[in-house]
């Protein structure tokens, strides 16, 4: 399991550290969910994760192991990580992009019939077919972002770390997406740690959250609440049941200029 203890990182910006979370154990074989205001520490906590942050304090443990002890290529076998802007190489094809997934794993270069199969069947499900010879660069930014979901579950590893998978998909393409990585998750018994923006999406799809308010971890639970969402947005919001669902809107009035 992925457990952090006394983590600090230093803020550039003001003398309060950007991250400062003294005990975190994500749940194993779970879908964890982060939430959090711009600017909390969601996406740094993320960086320290996929190691693509390592100016830290604290430990960092997975399998009870430091994360800074593993070799990068074991790391890559892993832990998979999409981070939140794609700033891949745009002129490599969607199939390179995603076979590249397995090179920690390539000693021969030779891919495995089990390899096509998982390759096939990712790209089937999250409905990229069409333009697996295309360029990234050519994709929008929903098909770019789907693209990375792919890499990410062909990197078959037990680990997946995805800082706002579902940013910039449409509201279609959220539910393939979402279904996917459930049906995914339970399929291969796999962890997932992930930031997710949209709160009727993350209620509806996590199993646990995370609430992280100025580099703290202030909330933890099995379901959200209303106090949950006060507490790490430090707003009022506001609960309305639909079918059977409760949806938490934040209570807000707009200053609006009212002369003609």
């Amino acid at each position: 399991m992925i457990k952090i203890s006394d983590l600090k990182i230093r803020s550039s910006r003001s003398s309060k550290p950007r991250l400062d979370i003294e005990k975190l154990s994500f749940k194993k074989s779970k879908i964890n969910v982060i939430l959090g205001a711009n600017g909390a520490g969601k996406s740094s906590l993320l960086e320290v994760l996929s190691r693509n942050l390592e100016d830290y304090q604290g430990q960092v443990l997975i399998e009870n192991k430091s994360i800074g002890s593993i070799s990068l290529s074991d790391y890559a076998k892993k832990v998979s990580y999409i981070p939140q802007r794609i700033d891949w190489n745009m002129d490599l094809t969607v199939r390179e992009i995603i076979l590249f997934s397995l090179y920690p794993y390539l000693k021969s270069g030779t891919i495995l019939e089990a390899d096509e199969l998982r390759f096939d069947k990712v790209c089937k499900e999250l409905e990229i077919e069409a333009f697996l010879d295309y360029p990234l660069g050519n994709l929008s930014g929903g098909e770019q972002k789907r693209v990375a979901v792919a890499s990410a579950l062909f990197q078959n590893t037990k680990f997946l770390i995805m800082d706002e998978p579902f940013a910039a998909l449409d509201p279609i393409f959220k539910k393939v997406v979402a279904n996917v990585l459930k049906k995914w998750q339970s399929e291969y018994d796999c962890t997932l740690v992930l930031t997710i923006h949209d709160l009727f999406l993350a209620n509806t799809f996590g199993d646990y959250f995370w609430g992280i308010k100025e580099g703290r971890l202030v909330e933890e639970s099995s379901h959200v609440n209303q106090t949950f969402f006060n507490n790490v947005y430090g707003t009022r919001f506001l609960p309305f049941e639909y079918q059977s669902q409760t949806v938490f809107l934040p209570d807000f009035e707009l200053d609006i200029d009212e002369r003609s």
